[in-house]
C-alpha cells in the first residue's frame, strides 16, 4: 500500500488534533484551585512558589495560607497588637514561620552567637531562640525559665526591651512595653479575671493605671510604687450598686480586697494577686513575702485580742476583790 506524501502531512495534522493536550498553564488555573494546591504544600516550597510569578507572590503574600501551615505545626508568636496579642496580624503570618525557622539553628557552648539561633543553658536550664548580636540578645526571641514561664518579644542588649509577653506558669501574663527587664507600660491579668492597665515605673505599678477586679468594679487614679496613691474614682457595676465613687488613698502596699471605705472589703479568689517583675524565681519571692507578712499581722491581731482580753479579766478580778 502506497501512502503519497500530501496523504502523510494530513494524517499527521490530524494525529496532532486528536492526541494533542491543551497547553493550559497552572497559572491561569483560579485562584481558588491555586490556594488548594499551595495548601498542600510545605513552607519552602510556598517560599519557592513566590519567585514564580507576580500573580503568585500576590497570592503568597496574604496571610491564609501561612496561617494554616503555623497552625499545623503548632508555630505561635505573642507579639502583635491584636486579638489580646495572641495571634499575629494576618499578613505576618509568613513572618511567624520564616522566624521560627530560622531561629531553630542550635548554637554550641563557646560558638560566637550572631544572627538567628538558639542557645540551651543546661546549667541554668533557660532556652533562648531568636535574633543575637554579638553574644546578647537582641531583636525578638523568646526566652524560656526551667519552670517554663517564658517571655515572647523584644531585646536589646541582652535585657527585655520593647513590646513583649511575658507568661507566668500559674496563668498570669503581662502583655505591653518593658525597659531593661522590668515592665514600663501595659496590661497585667490574673487568672481569676483580676487586671491592671497603666504605667509602671521600676516594674510596680506607678503613674496612672485602672485595676478591674473579676466581678467587673475598678479603681482608675494615680497609684505610686504599686499601692492607689492620692485621688481616684471607684465604678461599682453591680446591679442596684452602680455608682462613681471618688476615693483617696495613701497605701504603702496594694490590698487587692479593700476597695475603699464606701464599698468596704470583698475576698477574692486569686489572692495574692502577686505580679512579680523579672523572673519566678523572684515572683515566688514576692509571694513568699506577701504571706509572711499576713502572717505576722495575723499574729499581731491575736496577741492584741489576747492582751485586751487579760486586761479585762484583770479589771474583773480587781472589781470582784473591791466587792
Amino acid at each position: 500500500m502506497i501512502i503519497s506524501t500530501g496523504s502523510s502531512v494530513k494524517m499527521k495534522e490530524r494525529a496532532d488534533e486528536l492526541f494533542q493536550i491543551s497547553p493550559l498553564m497552572i497559572t491561569e488555573l483560579p485562584v481558588e484551585m491555586i490556594i488548594h494546591i499551595f495548601s498542600f504544600m510545605d513552607g519552602w516550597s510556598l517560599q519557592a512558589c513566590r519567585s514564580v510569578c507576580r500573580s503568585w507572590n500576590i497570592i503568597l503574600e496574604g496571610g491564609h495560607l501561612w496561617e494554616l501551615l503555623c497552625k499545623k505545626e503548632d508555630l505561635k508568636m505573642y507579639w502583635s497588637h491584636l486579638n489580646e496579642h495572641e495571634e499575629p496580624l494576618d499578613h505576618r503570618w509568613r513572618n511567624v514561620w520564616i522566624w521560627h525557622q530560622m531561629s531553630r539553628h542550635p548554637f554550641q557552648a563557646g560558638e560566637v552567637k550572631e544572627g538567628f539561633g538558639t542557645f540551651a543553658d543546661s546549667e541554668e536550664g533557660t532556652t533562648y531562640l531568636g535574633q543575637w548580636k554579638e553574644n546578647k540578645k537582641h531583636g525578638w526571641g523568646k526566652f524560656v525559665w526551667g519552670d517554663s514561664s517564658r517571655y515572647e518579644g523584644q531585646w536589646f542588649n541582652d535585657k527585655r526591651t520593647g513590646f513583649g509577653t511575658y507568661f507566668w506558669l500559674d496563668g498570669r501574663y503581662f502583655v505591653g512595653y518593658h525597659c531593661e527587664d522590668k515592665r514600663f507600660n501595659g496590661k497585667f491579668y490574673w487568672p481569676a479575671g483580676s487586671s491592671y492597665e497603666g504605667q509602671y515605673k521600676n516594674g510596680s505599678r506607678d503613674g496612672a493605671g485602672t485595676f478591674t477586679w473579676p466581678d467587673g468594679d475598678s479603681y482608675q487614679g494615680t497609684w505610686r510604687e504599686g499601692g492607689r496613691f492620692e485621688s481616684g474614682i471607684y465604678r461599682c457595676v453591680q446591679k442596684g450598686k452602680e455608682g462613681e465613687f471618688p476615693q483617696t488613698w495613701n497605701e504603702v502596699e496594694f490590698d487587692f480586697n479593700d476597695r475603699g471605705p464606701t464599698i468596704g472589703k470583698r475576698k477574692i479568689d486569686d489572692e495574692p494577686e502577686s505580679d512579680g517583675d523579672r523572673d519566678h524565681e523572684e515572683d515566688d519571692n514576692e509571694v513568699r513575702d506577701w504571706k509572711r507578712k499576713k502572717q505576722d499581722i495575723e499574729e499581731e491581731e491575736i496577741c492584741e485580742i489576747g492582751s485586751v482580753k487579760s486586761k479585762t479579766s484583770k479589771k474583773r478580778k480587781s472589781a470582784r476583790l473591791e466587792a
